[in-house]
């Protein structure tokens, strides 16, 4: 409930204030985070699903507050998976975003928050089917983009969260990314 008030206060501060705004898509792949999962392979390989990986997508909104302060919103889905012949894994959340970012010619430096939805680890096959329920989990997320041209940029990004059970026990799913993105409509 926090998380939709700021937002809705920060959008209302947009809308009365921005000089621009448009939409933005970004894709990325992350690592960290606790091990939620290992399945084992016939020839002795392995496969890790880890609560902060792997890809990520997401659109959003971005509006200019003032000339150096830019404000974006996103929603998008962010997922690890491992298919096999005898078992299948996947962890699934999706994410919303509230952040604030300082401009610079080429660079963007943002922090803010983020509410991770309907966290759920699933697995079927030789785990039997069953589905691990998270609650909804709030973190701090900061970022790094490098502003390519005028549509594109590179990011790095990093993010601060840990996902709970319902008997109280902490999954740490922290994370670094990296993410492409690219704007429309500024």
């Amino acid at each position: 409930m926090l998380f939709r008030n700021i937002l809705f206060f920060v959008s209302l501060l947009c809308v009365s204030s921005q000089s621009s705004a448009g939409v933005f898509v970004q894709t990325g792949l992350h690592f960290g985070g606790d091990t939620l999962a290992t399945l084992d392979f016939f020839s002795s390989d392995s496969q890790s699903i880890e609560a902060g990986g792997l890809i990520s997508g997401s659109i959003g909104y971005e509006a200019d507050m003032s000339e150096s302060i830019l404000m974006k919103f996103s929603a998008g889905i962010k997922f690890d998976a491992i298919t096999a012949s005898n078992a299948d894994v996947d962890f699934f959340r999706y994410p919303l975003n509230g952040m604030l970012f300082y401009k610079t010619e080429n660079f963007h430096f943002g922090a803010g928050i983020t509410q991770h939805l309907g966290v759920k680890l699933s697995a079927d096959g030789q785990f039997g089917s069953d589905t691990v329920n998270f609650k909804d989990a709030t973190g701090l997320v900061l970022q790094v983009d490098y502003l390519l041209n005028e549509r594109g940029y590179l990011s790095l990004t990093y993010t601060s969260i840990d996902y709970e059970l319902d008997n109280n026990a902490t999954v740490n799913g922290n994370s670094f990314g990296i993410l492409i993105g690219f704007r429309f409509g500024k």
